[in-house]
């Protein structure tokens, strides 16, 4: 298992977490260095994913240039886009001229598809990719440019 591998199956205790919750699911984000992970639970609000983004950011942890895992295995519910936009505006995601970001998401089966082409359409500068397997999702970032 590579470090990358240890870090999206939970496994790194060095990585900094921030959650927030309602009272219809929570977010939490797990962040060390250029990786990311996104864990999605419930149906949280879109307030719920603004308050980690801000949190993440005013903590100089997120920054435009990450690999991340996006796992919405475990989400019901409605994307509130409103927020997915308000989190576009909050940084320069992906628009270095040196990398981009990348982000690969875990979905429970294939009909999300739209929802990935939507959001890549919010984040252009951002490579996009879904995925069913945890293993295929990691392989994936981890062939992705060193940023």
């Amino acid at each position: 298992m590579t470090g990358l591998d240890s870090f999206y199956w939970g496994n790194d205790s060095s990585a900094e977490r921030i959650e927030f919750a309602d009272g219809s699911g929570n977010i939490s984000l797990k962040i060390a260095l250029d990786r990311l992970l996104v864990t999605v639970s419930g149906e949280p609000g879109g307030e719920v994913l603004l308050q980690c983004f801000h949190s993440g950011i005013e903590r100089k942890l997120l920054h435009g240039e990450m690999r991340a895992l996006v796992d919405l295995t475990d989400f019901i519910g409605v994307i509130d886009w409103g927020a997915i936009f308000a989190v576009r505006q909050m940084a320069p995601w992906g628009e270095s001229k040196k990398d981009r970001s990348c982000v690969a998401y875990l979905l429970r089966d294939g009909y999300a598809e739209l929802m990935i082409k939507a959001v890549s359409d919010l984040f252009t500068h951002t490579q996009h990719r879904a995925f069913t397997s945890r293993e295929l999702a990691i392989t994936w970032l981890e062939t992705q440019p060193t940023l």
